[in-house]
């Protein structure tokens, strides 16, 4: 699984199994955010980690999002 570096939410998450090959899942995810139009760089990193599904409870699955400001 690739994501942003800077991602919001789930948006811009890749999941390698969904790809015909791993180059193609690499590709993909260097180019997630696109390219700079005069220099040719990526506009942004991707981070890799394993799949890891989340637990349901009823059918629903439940996931929590938080920020921490200021320590």
């Amino acid at each position: 699984m690739s994501k942003p570096l800077f991602g919001r939410e789930g948006i811009g998450v890749l999941r390698s199994k969904n790809y015909s090959s791993f180059a193609a899942f690499l590709k993909k995810s260097e180019d997630n955010y696109g390219k700079d139009r005069k220099s040719g760089d990526s506009l942004g990193k991707s981070i890799y980690q394993l799949f890891w599904k989340l637990p349901d409870a009823q059918g629903r699955v439940i996931q929590t999002s938080s920020w921490v400001v200021g320590g």
